[in-house]
């Protein structure tokens, strides 16, 4: 009987032991730096090809109005425009744009520090239904970030709710940090511009969202892929410098996936990291 007993109870601290044992192999998203250098990579990567987007997007506008006599492309802020020969007119396509801020950097009105250029090719009007533009940063740096790739943006139209929406591809994007650290990244994405297209010359209400995919190779040397949440998209501002809202899932490698939430819209660096249904606080740079 003593022996029956002691057989059972060492079955059951047995059962407890591979129980822990279980338990003890379920990470957070701390335990490896990881998870943690791909979401902050596909952040900054993100902030950085959007802000090429921007350019390319008000100076389209700009380059219209100036092409049509309204006003000069030498009134660009802190940069010079530059059209192709022959392409001063509206007529003229494709047309070959240089956005040039210069070596020394300029404080825009967002607060963002930008230096080099962004050199593009378009088909049409960036705001035209079908237009293209293919996008080359030439040793262009947005606060210290040197951003690097080909990015096309494409024209969709207007979606069902009057919204003019681009497809925008990334490949071989290379962002250097200020420390000298890299991360590469590439995207496959839909972004609707949500509000602020009433005031085509005022950037700063501007307000985006954003479904799709990305991946690259973070700063730590390790394969990442991102889904956004297509019920949660990211919702981006001209004026704000972090994403201020929307879902994603991130995966490294072989590691479980973590869910990443950027809040409900305050423009801040707080999100969160979930994985095994625990929740953890987390400061994007």
């Amino acid at each position: 009987m003593k022996i029956s007993n002691l057989l059972f109870l060492f079955v059951i601290l047995a059962l407890v032991s591979c129980k822990k044992a279980d338990e003890a192999v379920k990470p957070d998203p701390f335990s490896s730096s990881d998870n943690v250098s791909a979401a902050t990579d596909n952040s900054i990567a993100n902030l950085m090809f959007e802000e090429v987007y921007k350019q390319v997007d008000y100076s389209s506008t700009y380059m219209k109005d100036s092409c049509g006599g309204k006003k000069s492309l030498n009134t660009y802020p802190c940069a010079t425009v530059t059209l192709g020969a022959g392409e001063f007119n509206l007529t003229t396509w494709p047309k070959h744009v240089t956005v040039d801020f210069g070596t020394s950097g300029c404080v825009g009105g967002d607060g963002r520090t930008r230096k080099g250029k962004v050199i593009y090719t378009a088909s049409n009007w960036m705001h035209e239904s079908g237009s293209i533009c293919t996008v080359t940063p030439d040793n262009f740096y947005v606060d210290g970030y040197k951003i690097e790739g080909l990015k096309t943006i494409t024209n969709q139209g207007l979606n069902s709710s009057q919204h003019l929406t681009y497809h925008v591809v990334v490949t071989n994007g290379l962002i250097t940090h200020p420390n000298g650290e890299h991360h590469t990244w590439e995207s496959n994405r839909v972004t609707e511009w949500i509000s602020g297209n009433a005031t085509l010359l005022n950037p700063l209400d501007d307000k985006f969202s954003t479904t799709g995919t990305a991946s690259g190779i973070t700063r730590t040397n390790s394969n990442y892929t991102i889904t956004i949440d297509n019920a949660n998209p990211l919702i981006t501002e001209w004026i704000c410098r972090y994403i201020e809202q929307g879902k994603l899932t991130i995966v490294v490698g072989t590691q479980p996936s973590v869910l990443v939430d950027y809040g409900t819209g305050a423009c801040d660096a707080n999100a969160s990291f979930t994985i095994y249904g625990q929740t953890y606080p987390v400061v994007m740079p």
